[in-house]
């Protein structure tokens, strides 16, 4: 019985955010968005 409580305890702690696959793809897209916005800024400089 208590190591079945703890098992479920330890699972709600983990916050869907926290886990390391989901914070990856986060930076991921950032880094992506910076990325297209530095590339589309100086494309349109090199135009104008």
């Amino acid at each position: 019985m208590a190591k079945r409580k703890a098992n479920t305890v330890a699972r709600r702690s983990v916050h869907p955010l926290e886990s390391p696959i989901v914070q990856i793809g986060i930076v991921f897209i950032v880094l992506c968005a910076l990325f297209l916005m530095f590339y589309a800024g100086k494309t349109v400089q090199m135009y104008q």
